[in-house]
């Protein structure tokens, strides 16, 4: 009996591969595994992850028309380990469908090599085409990074210009940002089976794009259901990870232009239009900032895992001194450690206009937990007295975008305490031990990985492991609350290379890319 098209769908990652999983598992023409990416040609993940992945994924097909079909591909994929040779008849068996084709989604196979691209060819049933997902470059490799190191990883902010070098050098992302290469080692392959798709105009058209993509593969697409699912589901990730800068767009740009050039001149359109906007990236004029050289390459990297609790903006200048602005809640506010661990016990909305007042030029006081926010609703009356903002329709207007900022950052925070992470506390005034188990206890809730830094004022050069995920070090001097930027640098700097050496550290920074 002939068997019905496998198809695939490859593409450079964060170019809409998601998206479309998304929708075409919801369309009765085509199967679709409830593993977006089955990844069989590649080697793809080993037994044992294939069984445990198998559970929560046969709970999420059952929402799904077809839940018996995926539950029988779901039987067979946990048969497979991906460190076995990959065979022709095993694929064939694993992708079957019942009277209709199916769709392998597995972006990585845009690297495949040529000899394992014409072994795929050969196995598979007539009438199986292939189509190539395709961003513009700069943009994409972004995101990608993004995803990798903040969405994927633990970073709280963006990836330093080093670490962004690294990645950019290594093999396999340099291919996947070689689009001539791998249009020609496909095209060659499939000929006119294979055909590439623009995110651009998944963006202007996303449901004339669903029908050019069933269109290519030749099945058909059950209107309704794409109406209904094509501007609900999407493959982002949100807007909580950090926003590419044009430092590093001009790195990526520079480090990919000859990539970008072959592909404009294999492809003009979009390539020319691409080439031109790379061009413009690599070229912009930067500011340089003043950043201090004081702090190697791998605490760049530890300081990314890193995540202030205060009790004032200290740490935030050391960081920012040292070329690194995350977005954090406390990074710039005053927290007292009893409204911290008030907040964390009962998280409740912050900055709401009720509990506001005004406690020091250009900051406000959150009566509910006692947490002080810079903030520019603060004026003083005829009298010199401080005083919330009197005039309504501008009490409104910098009210409004004040609560957008706060909300955002409640909501980044809330996500990054499932991340495990290196959370650092201390007050001019001393901590209690007891007060920094609490604080450590009620991290441990969200997540039993995060480790906690109690700085002291002390002379000690030693990091001590307090056990229970807390970890403890002394600085010389604090800072006065009312000029936090005068720290002590070479203090924490020292602090932040002596982390590197503690045997929880290393463990947190080894699951950065997990």
């Amino acid at each position: 009996m002939a068997r019905s098209p496998i198809h695939l769908l490859i593409g450079a990652p964060r170019s809409g591969t998601t998206w479309l999983f998304n929708n075409l598992k919801h369309q009765p023409g085509v199967f679709t595994p409830i593993a977006k990416e089955v990844r069989y040609w590649n080697g793809g993940p080993p037994q044992e992850r294939v069984v445990q992945m198998c559970g929560p994924l046969r709970e999420e097909a059952l929402a799904l028309p077809d839940a018996a079909e995926q539950s029988a591909w779901l039987d067979r994929w946990s048969l497979i380990d991906g460190r076995s040779p990959r065979d022709g008849a095993e694929y064939l068996d694993l992708m079957q469908a019942q009277g209709r084709p199916s769709m392998d989604i597995s972006p990585i196979y845009s690297i495949l090599p040529p000899g394992t691209i014409s072994k795929v060819a050969a196995c598979l049933p007539a009438g199986s085409k292939v189509g190539y997902f395709l961003r513009e470059p700069v943009g994409r490799m972004a995101s990608q990074m993004n995803l990798h190191y903040h969405l994927h990883g633990l970073f709280r902010g963006p990836a330093a210009a080093s670490t962004v070098q690294a990645f950019l050098e290594t093999g396999h992302q340099r291919r996947r940002s070689d689009y001539a290469s791998n249009i020609e080692k496909w095209s060659q392959v499939f000929g006119e089976r294979f055909r590439a798709f623009l995110y651009d105009d998944l963006q202007d058209d996303p449901l004339a794009f669903l029908n050019a993509v069933a269109g290519h593969f030749g099945f058909d697409i059950n209107q309704d259901i794409a109406r209904e699912t094509v501007e609900t589901v999407h493959g982002g990730s949100g807007d909580r990870a950090p926003r590419p800068n044009a430092a590093m767009k001009k790195q990526i740009a520079g480090s990919i232009l000859p990539l970008v050039e072959r592909f404009a001149e294999k492809i003009p359109q979009p390539g020319t239009k691409w080439l031109h906007m790379a061009e413009a990236q690599a070229a912009a004029e930067v500011p340089v900032k003043d950043v201090k050289q004081d702090v190697s390459p791998r605490v760049e990297t530890l300081m990314r895992v890193c995540e202030s609790l205060g009790d004032n903006c200290e740490y935030g200048f050391w960081q920012r001194h040292r070329g690194y602005e995350p977005s954090s809640l406390f990074r710039w506010a005053v927290t007292p450690i009893d409204s911290l661990l008030a907040y964390l016990e009962k998280p409740a909305p912050l900055f709401n206009v009720d509990n506001l007042t005004a406690c020091s030029p250009g900051m406000v006081e959150d009566a509910r937990f006692g947490f002080r926010f810079h903030s520019k609703l603060v004026e003083r009356d005829e009298e010199g007295a401080l005083q919330i903002l009197q005039d309504p329709a501008q009490f409104a207007e910098v009210y409004a975008a004040e609560l957008q900022k706060w909300r955002h950052l409640e909501a980044r925070f809330r996500t990054l305490l499932r991340k495990p992470g290196l959370f650092i506390v201390k007050r001019n005034k001393p901590l209690e031990r007891g007060q920094v188990t609490s604080l450590a206890a009620q991290l441990h809730r969200r997540n039993p990985a995060h480790l906690v830094l109690w700085v002291e004022e002390g002379e000690s050069h030693e990091i001590e492991e307090l056990g229970g995920g807390i970890l403890r070090a002394e600085l010389p001097a604090f800072a006065r609350y009312v000029r936090a930027d005068q720290y002590h640098p070479e203090g924490w700097t020292r602090i932040m290379h002596s982390l590197l050496e503690i045997e929880p550290v290393e463990a947190l920074m080894k699951r950065i890319h997990n």
